[in-house]
This record gives structure tokens, sequence and C-alpha cells, in this order.
């Protein structure tokens, strides 16, 4: 907090998160979703995201998407993470926080 000698309050709020995300691959090549799939599966295996407590992963249907031209599949990740709130006589601070990540091809 900017100032010294405030009297603050610190809580920890349990925050529910859901990831989606849609898996693409070429027509005629639906194994390359599943590889994806079986990537992200092995990631949330290893730990998932820092800081994140990752619980269910689930797929969709194989599906053809007409506007990207190429076969899809929907994914969803369900986590939990902590998130620190402060509270000052002037009010609630939220604390922002960031999931890393890397894109993968």
């Amino acid at each position: 907090m900017e100032e010294q000698n405030a009297l603050c309050a610190v809580y920890i709020r349990r925050l529910e998160l859901v990831f989606s995300l849609d898996l693409y691959a070429p027509m005629g090549e639906p194994e390359v979703c599943l590889t994806l799939f079986d990537r992200l599966a092995q990631a949330v295996c290893l730990g998932g995201p820092e800081g994140l407590t990752c619980g269910e992963l689930s797929c969709g249907d194989l599906t053809y998407d007409n506007d990207s031209r190429t076969l899809t599949c929907p994914a969803r990740l369900s986590c939990q993470a902590g998130c620190a709130l402060y509270q000052t006589e002037e009010g609630e601070v939220f604390t922002d926080f960031v999931v890393k990540g890397e894109l993968i091809s």
C-alpha cells in the first residue's frame, strides 16, 4: 500500500476459474486435436499454471468450423486460485494476478 502506517486488513479469497479453449486441426487430420488435448492434459498433470490448483479437464465433440474451415474441439479446464484482498479505511483493493503460459502449435 502507498501509505505508510495505515491500517490494513488482508483477506484471502478463493476464486473459481474456468478456461475455455478451442483446439483446431486441419480438415482430414482429426488426430491433431487429440494430440493437442493430450499435450494440454500432460501440462495439467505436471502442475498446470503457477498459483492455480487444477481441477477437471474435459473435451467436447469434434466438429467442423465453417469460419476457419478447420476441425475444432472445445476443451475446458476448471481451476481454483487464492487472491489477496486488502481492505483499508478508504475501501477494498483487489490485487490482480497473471496466468503465465506459452503458445504452442
